[in-house]
């Protein structure tokens, strides 16, 4: 990349079209050229790998991203920050709070077996995503699938799992209770 481009440019400028190819002899210049555009070939596929890489891993404004830009959080990561913001990255794209379950309530080996007999997800819901809100349940996953289907949360309601007693709660249109049944 170059100062003050873009990866989105970068790729546009590495992956060009070439123009037409003229038919004939080579000329002395024209081998250089050939050994030139594998290297902007093999800029172009490491470009394109690591951009997917970023976008895989949730940073997904990755294209719009400038080379100092990228510079300075390689910098910051390189400081420490790594794990920092890796983590915050997690929690974002952790719609479930499944990390919560794992920092805040691990439980025994042995309890986890005895809950094993009961496998059935239980629900608690409010209507609006307020600390004071009332909260209805707790009902199983197919009871909660039931009302969305029969459009009872037509607008939406605040959902979480029963047993996250501290985790946030969801908009129930961002949940497919089908997974839970």
């Amino acid at each position: 990349m170059l100062p003050g481009e873009t990866v989105a440019a970068a790729l546009r400028r590495l992956g060009g079209l070439g123009g037409h190819k003229k038919k004939g002899r080579l000329r002395e210049g024209e081998e250089e050229k050939k050994e030139t555009s594998n290297r902007d070939a093999d800029k172009l596929d490491k470009l394109t790998a690591l951009a997917d890489r970023l976008v895989g891993i949730g940073e997904f404004e990755i294209y719009q991203q400038t080379y100092e830009k990228l510079t300075y959080k390689l910098k910051g990561l390189t400081r420490g920050k790594a794990a920092k913001m890796l983590e915050e990255e997690k929690d974002d794209l952790d719609m479930f709070a499944e990390e919560f379950d794992e920092k805040h309530g691990a439980e025994k080996d042995e309890d986890k077996d005895n809950s094993r007999v009961n496998d059935v997800v239980m629900w608690e819901y409010k209507w609006d995503n307020e600390e004071n809100s009332e909260l209805y349940g707790p009902f199983n996953s197919q009871q909660m699938q039931d009302w969305v289907d029969e459009g009872y949360f037509k607008d939406g309601v605040y959902c979480r799992k029963i047993d996250q007693e501290h985790a946030p709660f969801y908009n129930s249109k961002r949940i497919d209770f089908e997974l839970y049944t």
